[in-house]
């Protein structure tokens, strides 16, 4: 782990691992390896991909939620970093030519897949720009009470876990009704042969 990524506004707050293996992606968000790392600099742009969703949390669920001058905040070495949310695109998977960094630009950049559901063909970015100067009230609004957070994690653990069990349910309901109507149907074939006999 190498720092933090914070979004205020849709209350996200990951620990960010270098290399987006699916054990760091399991454990949170992840610097996509060929982009530069999240510590800043002009034309440098760091990519950060995270699941949309996952079985313990929402991660990168509320993303589409992220508007014009929202903040994003990277916490790393013992310095915040502040960038303002610019613009979203929806890019083909193979597109990575959209990820290359911009001439005199500090770049943040966060990625997940696009749709929610299978096939994950297409890419969700959101493209951020560096705020050199953060003011103290911007650094102390990016804070969340340690209370609030685990609010969070365990509203949305309990949000994951719900869906996660509806679906098994609903699952097991069309496997009962199909077992049923296979089953009469054989039946009812047995006792036709039967009585044609």
């Amino acid at each position: 782990m190498i720092g933090y990524l914070s979004i205020p506004s849709i209350e996200i707050r990951q620990p960010i691992y270098i290399g987006a293996t699916s054990q760091h992606l399991n454990d949170g968000v992840a610097s996509i390896i060929g982009t530069d790392l999240p510590v800043g600099g002009m034309g440098h742009r760091s990519v950060i991909a995270g699941h949309r969703s996952w079985y313990t949390d929402l991660r990168f669920f509320r993303l589409t939620e992220l508007k014009e001058g929202d903040k994003i905040f990277i916490e790393i070495g013992g310095t915040t970093l502040t960038y303002l949310v610019k613009n979203t695109e929806v890019i083909k998977a193979t597109d990575w030519q959209k990820l290359l960094p911009v001439e005199n630009q500090d770049m943040l950049t966060l990625l997940t897949c696009d749709p929610l559901v299978p096939p994950f063909d297409y890419r969700l970015l959101v493209n951020a720009y560096r705020q050199p100067d953060v003011a103290e009230e911007d650094a102390q609004s990016k804070q969340t009470s340690q209370e609030e957070m685990k609010q969070y994690q365990q509203h949305s653990f309990s949000f994951v876990f719900y869906i996660t069990i509806f679906g098994w349910l609903l699952l097991c309901y069309i496997l009962y009704r199909f077992v049923t109507l296979l089953t009469n149907t054989l039946r009812k074939s047995k006792s036709d042969v039967v009585d044609l006999i």
